[in-house]
């Protein structure tokens, strides 16, 4: 903060954490004090993949399929088979006086689901490590049997 000078942290620069800046001091006016300006990760070229997770945001769905925890579980386990995916066990969870939850775990990792029937809204998790799996399949097939109103797709790399 003294002298304005700009140091990168991280792997392959002097300085690999904060930690060990601060406690050498800035180079050019020898002070301990720092601002940090922006903080940016970027995976090395050792780096990979490891997950691949898409949320799915239903809305303006049927209320009565919505708190039909039999036919959430139908159709959750339908589209863990439509991702080619391996199916380990499953709990589905019903609450009063509305609304489901349910897992299915598949050797892959999981698909999700909490409803809100009284929105008409479904929030749906479908994760995998298995970069070979059907994920679009699955999630057409969730869009579909739940014949949301709006959908919106977040397709996101964990890892």
């Amino acid at each position: 903060m003294n002298c304005q000078h700009e140091l990168t942290v991280g792997a392959g620069h002097q300085y690999t954490t904060i930690a060990q800046l601060q406690s050498s001091s800035c180079p050019s006016c020898k002070h301990k004090t720092f601002s940090q300006i922006k903080r940016t990760i970027q995976k090395t070229q050792f780096q990979k993949t490891l997950g691949y997770h898409i949320v799915l945001e239903l809305h303006d769905c049927d209320a009565t399929l919505l708190n039909d925890m039999q036919q959430i579980k139908t159709i959750m386990c339908e589209a863990a088979c439509k991702a080619k995916a391996m199916i380990v066990t499953e709990h589905f969870h019903y609450f009063l006086p509305f609304g489901v939850s349910g897992v299915v775990i598949i050797q892959e990792s999981h698909l999700t689901i909490h409803t809100w029937p009284e929105h008409g809204y479904a929030a749906i998790d479908v994760f995998t490590c298995n970069s070979k799996l059907a994920l679009q399949a699955a999630v057409q097939y969730i869009t579909q049997q739940f014949n949301a109103g709006n959908v919106t797709q977040h397709y996101l790399h964990r890892g």
